[in-house]
């Protein structure tokens, strides 16, 4: 079973495939430092999302064409506005430790812009990918 691997996620990512929207995450938890901690004016981050939590959500195979975020807290973007998210497909189902990454250049770029000025707490903020990942 394939599962599709994330560069850059937070506690509620909703994905926009070709004809339906899907939200992963209870959004009960919260944290300073994921997807990004910005801090140190670099992070690298990288999320598993197994097919069947896609498809328990609802998803259906297809395009994904968007990605939103909804962050727990507001806050100016101004030192860590710029983002590059890769996505792709894995047998992984966990990682072994820390260091388990998989390289960037096994990766598809599917988003290299800024986001937002500021983000809103509770308000959902969408990335439209520069191309769809399937």
């Amino acid at each position: 079973m394939k599962k599709i691997l994330l560069w850059c996620t937070m506690l509620i990512t909703s994905w926009a495939f070709a004809q339906n929207t899907v939200q992963l995450g209870s959004g009960t938890g919260s944290s300073s430092f994921f997807p990004n901690y910005y801090y140190y004016n670099y992070s690298y981050s990288q999320t598993i999302y197994t097919a069947a939590e896609m498809t328990a959500q609802g998803a259906v195979a297809g395009d994904i064409t968007k990605i939103r975020y909804k962050p727990t807290a507001s806050v100016a973007t101004t030192n860590w506005k710029d983002w590059v998210i890769y996505m792709t497909t894995s047998s992984k189902s966990t990682f072994s430790s820390k260091t388990d990454w998989i390289p960037v250049g096994n990766m598809t770029k599917v988003f290299d812009s800024t986001i937002p000025a500021s983000i809103t707490a509770n308000e959902w903020m969408e990335l439209t990918l520069s191309s769809a990942f399937t």
